[in-house]
């Protein structure tokens, strides 16, 4: 039951993101508001984080059961994924290899790890 619950809370979380990004991308929400962004990464890093804790949970994956810094450094990777995804697609909103494009990134990469650290916070008593 218990996974369930985490499973169900991970799925729901998920489904607020991708209509939070919908959101973001047709009424271009990321462009009006310079904090849609930030608000974006951290819920990104949530996400990610509370999806990689499920997964371990589900499947007694004890590396990341373990040592929830795991999880941080497993969401900061998801993270630069995604930024080489933006870069591939040329949708990071900045020219690559630009100032404004590395201070984008390092601040996205900074949200994602946010995100991660609450879920970290959050969990860190769990297991003992």
């Amino acid at each position: 039951m218990q996974h369930l619950k985490l499973f169900l809370m991970t799925l729901g979380l998920l489904i607020v993101l991708l209509f939070f990004h919908v959101i973001g991308m047709t009424r271009h929400f990321y462009l009006n508001y310079w904090f849609y962004d930030i608000i974006a990464h951290i819920l990104g890093g949530i996400c990610i984080a509370l999806s990689i804790f499920a997964i371990s949970e589900i499947f007694n994956i004890k590396i990341i059961k373990n040592n929830l810094w795991n999880l941080i450094a497993l969401t900061f990777i998801a993270g630069l994924a995604w930024e080489a995804f933006e870069v591939y697609y040329d949708i990071s909103g900045y020219v690559f290899g630009t100032l404004a494009y590395k201070l984008d990134t390092a601040k996205d990469l900074f949200d994602d790890v946010l995100g991660s650290v609450i879920i970290w916070l959050a969990l860190r008593n769990k297991n003992k």
